[in-house]
């Protein structure tokens, strides 16, 4: 991208309409996590492809790039230091309460924001303190040559066979507490239509908002996604939309009440809701975590199906690596092809995210998006694979492994993957009282790491359902979500030594009742892969972790997935 023409350009706009910053953000206007780097108007000016990190732009002067140790490896290879600084933020940091703190301590009195692509929670908050405008996204985009892309889909409409839930029933639950409700994040709009659509890049979910009131749910979208659901068989409770009809249709049935979570829309939809509907009547509430984040007995066995055939897929390709490594020449890029055969042979439908393929010190970049032809695995060297797939449920796989491609590690790689081993073994064995905050078990994780000095640049835990990251779970410093039964969410530790490779060992869980003590909850293990035995210090592992281990691995073993 040319992005010194445009910035340029951007900073020429703000000047005319006496403003001090432009914010950018990562998001379309679903605020999706995943989206086509064309639609990322982030990159238009920074080339940076990470899917997290936000713009400053100034009115003079370098433009700045926050982001997360995930992604400071990657950021300050993609951008031209020349025109942008990039600035990390801590893993206990907000990057929006970060750019907010900039704003106040630079003096800014008027900041420019795209209001599709800013979450509403973000600008109201900003708006406390500075003159918020809006600006004209269209003519922006056609200034910087923005390439919007309209991926065909892949739809179909879940039964409660897979869903565990019919619509109708989603519904009633839902204005049993509520008169009337508005979601536009993806996952909650495909949750509560059982509608997928795969129209998104590593995403399951269907393009689309909807309004629930009177038993009914109105869908919101483009014509070309309205056209290709009409040839399904939906239950009569949706009733499909335009989504220009919006705000017509809500003066139409002019609600008492619209309920909704302001962080989970964009603040045009806010600015709308709040034109049509008393602002003393909109009621912001986490719904999220209500309803889709906590799984049914169904999505439960969907999700142990879909981890059974992913854990074949990236077994194999563990196998194969390590049947010919020493053999023939095999790239990151090889290794990454072959594993998405094998999630093609497992049924796979999508991957549900772009697979993290890296050898040696490419491992060490937290989210390595780039496998390269060119760079080979050597012997002694790491090979981080982390990756995820969709299936017929529509529910996301997600998992990690880390291990010597072929030849003998040495011992300071074999102290880092036992002690990365250790933290995940932490997290597998808690026990811990319903409401915990996530922080806590983040505590947990990281201790065995800082007991020797190192720690890791990301979360611990994440949630996962439709999409790969879904909120209601969250284990990270400072997270203050509390843990409940029914969340199944990622276990992640890692350890990152720059110039010599990364460790990173994931596993999903489900968190229910503890089988013997009452009032407890622990994480059930949805992912079963054994572990690198070449890597592993067993002088370093405690006795019970030795015996988890070794129950771990033969289970591994009789579904034939242990090294």
């Amino acid at each position: 991208m040319n992005v010194e023409s445009n910035i340029k350009f951007l900073q020429e706009f703000l000047n005319k309409q006496e403003l001090d910053w432009a914010y950018v953000s990562a998001h379309d206007h679903f605020l999706n996590e995943y989206v086509s780097t064309q639609d990322r108007l982030r990159f238009y000016f920074s080339n940076f492809t990470g899917s997290a990190g936000e713009m400053l732009i100034p009115k003079k002067g370098k433009a700045i790039l926050i982001t997360d140790g995930r992604y400071t490896e990657q950021a300050e290879k993609e951008v031209d230091q020349n025109l942008i600084e990039v600035h990390t933020i801590s893993v206990s940091e907000s990057i929006e309460d970060w750019m907010e703190k900039h704003l106040e301590a630079k003096g800014a009195q008027a900041v420019g924001v795209f209001a599709h692509r800013t979450k509403a929670s973000f600008a109201l908050s900003l708006e406390k303190k500075f003159k918020l405008y809006p600006l004209d996204e269209m003519t922006i985009l056609k200034e910087i040559d923005y390439v919007h892309v309209d991926k065909e889909g892949s739809f179909y409409h879940l039964k409660a066979d897979l869903s565990g839930e019919e619509v109708e029933s989603k519904v009633k639950r839902i204005l049993s507490k509520y008169q009337t409700v508005f979601f536009s994040n993806l996952e909650s709009v495909s949750w509560v239509t059982n509608l997928r659509g795969y129209q998104f890049p590593f995403q399951s979910a269907v393009r689309g908002k909807v309004l629930i009131q009177d038993q009914s749910i109105f869908f919101f979208s483009n014509e070309k996604t309205l056209e290709s659901l009409r040839s399904l068989n939906l239950p009569e409770i949706i009733k499909l939309k335009e989504e220009k009809s919006f705000q017509t249709l809500l003066k139409e049935i002019n609600p008492q009440q619209v309920s909704f979570d302001f962080s989970m829309i964009n603040f045009s939809d806010f600015k709308t809701l709040e034109e049509s509907v008393e602002r003393t009547n909109l009621n912001h509430e986490d719904f999220v975590s209500q309803y889709n984040a906590k799984k049914n007995p169904v999505e439960i066995e969907v999700f142990a199906d879909s981890f059974d055939r992913s854990d074949k897929a990236i077994f194999k390709t563990f196998k194969w690596l390590r049947e010919n490594a020493s053999q023939r020449e095999i790239s990151e890029y090889d290794f990454k092809t072959y594993l998405e055969d094998q999630y093609r042979d497992q049924g796979a439908i999508s991957q549900s995210f772009n697979t993290i393929s890296g050898f040696g010190s490419n491992g060490s970049i937290i989210h390595y998006g780039k496998a390269s032809k060119d760079k080979i695995i050597k012997s002694g060297e790491l090979a981080l694979l982390d990756s995820g797939a969709y299936y017929k449920g529509g529910l996301a796989t997600d998992c990690t492994r880390t291990m010597v491609g072929f030849g003998e590690a040495d011992n300071e790689v074999k102290l880092w993957y036992t002690l990365v081993l250790k933290s995940l073994l932490s997290l597998l064995n808690a026990e811990f009282k319903p409401g915990t905050p996530g922080e806590e078990l983040d505590q947990l994780a990281r201790k065995p790491l800082k007991e020797h000095g190192l720690d890791f640049a990301h979360g611990t835990g994440h949630g996962i359902g439709i999409n790969v990251h879904e909120k209601g779970y969250s284990i990270r410093p400072n997270s203050k979500v509390p843990l409940t039964e029914g969340l199944v969410g990622s276990l992640e530790p890692g350890f990152y030594a720059p110039g010599v490779g990364g460790i990173r060992l994931e596993n999903i869980a489900l968190i229910e009742k503890h089988p013997q003590k009452q009032d407890m909850l622990h994480f059930r293990n949805l992912v079963f892969i054994g572990f690198d035995q070449k890597l592993i210090n067993k002088e370093l592992l405690s006795e019970t972790e030795i015996s988890w281990l070794a129950n771990y691995e033969s289970e591994c073993d009789k579904r034939a997935r242990s090294f």
